[in-house]
């Protein structure tokens, strides 16, 4: 059973407090919580707040962008995944290539320029599995895109693994007129991967997300569709909305025509994820 202040800080944050406001509400919700039983720390790992970037200063003074993971992620400060990974340590080596994997899937459906950026972070994990964190951040004049997905795998009684994600992404956007907005949806996943499945557990992570943005950016564009169509109707009636195309809802695939799939872009919310 949930314990009642948690649920009761999971629906402050969730329904009731501005989602703009998610960070400090968040630290200040963790303030009253304490963390007496854990439960400021599972406040933390069940709501996380849009990440930040940073740059990675490599030996030759190359400049590298990254994706900042929750400070209490791994419980140090946050690194970057393009520092070099010790030799000896297969998760980390597992993780540059994870990097490698997840920069062509951004540059793929959210553009080529440098207003996207991401990063993902593995960490060992009890019995032989990893947990990790994927995370993707675009920002352009019409608003910012976001989304953590907490990642774990642990190894199954067939010699595969069994997989968790749970997504979160957060969404603002100008509404024009002065007006924003503003939102935060979370959704988790359970799969598996077979033990000779190609690519192993780092594909079928990968698989899994692109699956969750796919639906989350959908929900995103219905959101974002019913508001702006509820806001027009009450301005000048019902009959205001009929007919009108609302900007930014379209599919289709990023430049270039790959994917084929519909365009991850919240391309509904008017950011363009994919536009180059």
């Amino acid at each position: 059973m949930e314990n009642p202040r948690l649920q009761a800080a999971l629906d402050l944050l969730g329904k009731i407090l501005p989602p703009q406001d998610i960070e400090q509400n968040r630290t200040d919700l963790c303030r009253l919580l304490s963390d007496e039983e854990g439960l400021a720390r599972s406040l933390r790992q069940r709501v996380p707040v849009p990440p930040e970037t940073s740059v990675d200063i490599g030996a030759d003074g190359s400049r590298r962008r990254f994706v900042q993971p929750d400070e209490d992620y791994d419980g140090a400060s946050p690194r970057s995944p393009w520092a070099d990974a010790p030799q000896d340590s297969p998760v980390r080596l597992t993780e540059r290539a994870f990097n490698e994997t997840l920069d062509v899937y951004r540059t793929l459906y959210y553009g080529r320029d440098d207003a996207s950026v991401s990063s993902a972070y593995l960490r060992a994990a009890g019995g032989g599995g990893t947990d990790g964190a994927v995370l993707v951040r675009k920002d352009t004049d019409d608003g910012t895109w976001s989304s953590t997905h907490r990642t774990s795998a642990r190894p199954d009684s067939r010699g595969g693994s069994d997989l968790n994600v749970t997504s979160t992404v957060h969404v603002s956007t100008d509404a024009g007129g002065g007006a924003s907005l503003h939102g935060r949806l979370t959704r988790s996943v359970r799969t598996s991967v077979l033990a000779d499945a190609p690519g192993g557990t780092v594909v079928g992570l990968g698989v899994a997300i692109e699956n969750m943005e796919l639906e989350l950016s959908s929900e995103v564009g219905n959101v974002y569709a019913h508001r702006a169509l509820g806001l027009l109707s009450s301005l000048k009636g019902p009959g205001a909305a009929a007919g009108r195309r609302l900007p930014g809802l379209s599919s289709g695939g990023p430049p270039g025509g790959t994917p084929t799939r519909t365009q991850l872009g919240v391309e509904a919310a008017g950011l363009g994820r994919g536009r180059a």
